[in-house]
């Protein structure tokens, strides 16, 4: 019989966020109707086991609401006969949480060192076995996935970690730092993973980090939810991203508003460079940072004293109009749209520069005679190694945006 289960981790729940309070309690909500979302989807799927890699709490300061909540929804799954299993990952390994009343019917891995559970369907069968570790304290630097016993059961066997892979960011973490290949040597049919916020997986679905359930921030940008997992009696596996949060985050930059000269040329240019990015996105309620960039027709307007109630109202008509949550506005690095050439051939000294670029930049004297003041010792980095004809095409591609660099400088002290 197939083992069916729905794998998911860092809700967080009862994460501080700032800003304002109505948005605060709205987004803290956010997290609490995600679980409540994995739970109806592991219900409605029939499910044998709901498997929670960690991170479960943002800290030990929970609300009453959210201790509450908790309990209700893991029992609502035991009561429909669904295994609940739950390693603590780094944010809840608070010995204040160990006390929780969870139901009896829970399966907490909260030590280090790895043991098994057996998951049974309604009749009793085993139909899947889970090996499980979790964090004693919120630091752990040890392996924790080498010491996973070794698959010896043709039943389908799942490893439940909280853990950074060396993949991802290298060895010497504190949190239970492992490799692929560590993972690989248990031979199980699956590794639930919890800790890296972005939904990915590894060696061909075997592996999963399904990312955090819920957004909680401009870094945590796309689709979020949960993996739903089947092992088949031939040990295959198929899974199934589920996105399950009602809140997306969307960071979008807009550049390439040379032309734009009023705002609301500017309003539709932006708008619709959200409405490309909210595909596929699966959230009812947006929260939404704009940044504009690079030349502007409207700089002045975007860089003086008005800046911040310009960008104030623009965020505001967006929210209204996209029905969104909330949307910030940011200018960064917007620029003057500067014509190069309207600055050649003038008797001052930015147009002698804007020569001596194009000069060099088609002619090969001039440009090796440029190269040549550059100190021995210096040397033109990147082009070591590099034919002369290889120095010159590096180069070049060097002074590619520098006469409009210069001109963005220099125009700019001037005035």
């Amino acid at each position: 019989m197939a083992f069916r289960f729905l794998h998911m981790a860092d809700i967080h729940l009862d994460t501080p966020f700032s800003g304002r309070e109505a948005l605060r309690d709205t987004l803290r909500d956010a997290l609490r109707d995600a679980l409540c979302e994995a739970v109806e989807t592991a219900i409605r799927e029939s499910v044998h086991a709901v498997l929670i890699a960690g991170d479960l709490f943002d800290s030990e300061n929970l609300s009453y609401a959210t201790l509450r909540l908790v309990r209700e929804q893991l029992g609502r799954l035991t009561d429909a006969g669904i295994t609940v299993l739950y390693a603590t990952g780094n944010h809840d390994a608070s010995p204040a949480l160990k006390v929780l009343e969870l139901p009896s019917e829970v399966v907490v891995f909260s030590a280090a060192r790895p043991r098994l559970a057996e998951v049974r369907d309604t009749f009793g069968q085993t139909v899947g076995i889970v090996a499980g570790a979790g964090y004693p304290q919120a630091i752990v630097r040890d392996n924790l996935a080498r010491s996973f016993p070794r698959r010896d059961s043709r039943i389908p066997t799942v490893g439940l970690l909280h853990t950074q892979l060396y993949e991802l960011s290298g060895a010497g973490t504190d949190w239970a730092p492992c490799s692929l290949a560590d993972l690989a040597a248990a031979d199980y049919n699956y590794w639930a993973l919890g800790h890296i916020h972005k939904p990915q997986s590894f060696q061909g679905g075997r592996v999963w980090y399904p990312g955090c359930l819920c957004g909680r921030d401009y870094g945590e940008t796309g689709p979020r939810g949960a993996v739903l997992a089947e092992i088949g009696d031939d040990g295959a596996v198929s899974t199934q991203f589920v996105p399950l949060s009602g809140i997306g985050w969307l960071d979008v930059t807009v550049t390439d508003l040379r032309e734009v000269t009023d705002f609301d040329t500017l309003r539709e240019r932006v708008q619709h460079a959200i409405v490309a990015q909210m595909e596929g996105l699966g959230a009812a309620r947006l929260m939404v940072r704009v940044q504009i960039s690079g030349p502007c027709g409207l700089y002045r307007r975007l860089t003086d004293a008005s800046a911040q109630e310009n960008l104030d109202g623009l965020a505001q008509d967006l929210c209204d109009r996209l029905g969104a949550l909330d949307v910030t506005a940011v200018a960064r690095g917007v620029t003057r749209p500067i014509d190069v050439r309207e600055w050649r051939g003038q008797p001052h000294m930015l147009s002698q520069m804007l020569d001596m670029l194009e000069e060099a930049a088609r002619d090969d004297a001039a440009l090796d005679a440029a190269l040549s003041e550059i100190p021995p010792d210096v040397g033109l980095y990147g082009a070591h190694g590099k034919t002369e004809s290889e120095k010159r095409a590096y180069a070049r591609q060097l002074l590619n945006d520098l006469p409009q660099r210069l001109c963005e400088k220099m125009i700019k002290e001037d005035e």
